[in-house]
């Protein structure tokens, strides 16, 4: 039983440390479910004709949360190039459509990995 405290309680701390993460920039990433690439804070322009990274068919705020902060994380530290992270929103509506989870700290790559090749 105590393995199972330690456990959620480790789950929480990096729930919180995701919530702090995306305070950042007066907590416009937390705040909004669609982010706007023209923001000078974020990219500053389109990109390819792509303006917003969409978050709202995400249901769960955990998960969206979750999600936005990969996002967020990879844009801040040059991870993923600006015309990159656009192009994930793509994915993002089909991923809120195959995921049924309700956290990624929980999630079994390898079986979410074979589900999301025949999906």
């Amino acid at each position: 039983m105590d393995n199972l405290q330690l456990i959620k309680s480790n789950q929480q701390s990096k729930y919180e440390e995701i919530i702090e993460y995306l305070s950042q920039d007066n907590g416009y990433w937390l705040e909004n479910d669609i982010w706007d690439a023209i923001e000078t804070f974020f990219i500053g322009e389109k990109i390819s004709n792509m303006r917003y990274i969409d978050f709202s068919n995400i249901k769960n705020d955990n998960l969206k949360n979750e999600i936005k902060y990969f996002f967020l994380y990879k844009h801040k530290e040059k991870l993923l190039t600006n015309k990159g992270i656009l192009r994930l929103n793509v994915s993002l509506k089909h991923f809120s459509e195959f995921y049924t989870g309700k956290s990624l700290l929980e999630l079994d790559r390898e079986k979410t990995f074979i589900k999301w090749k025949i999906f």
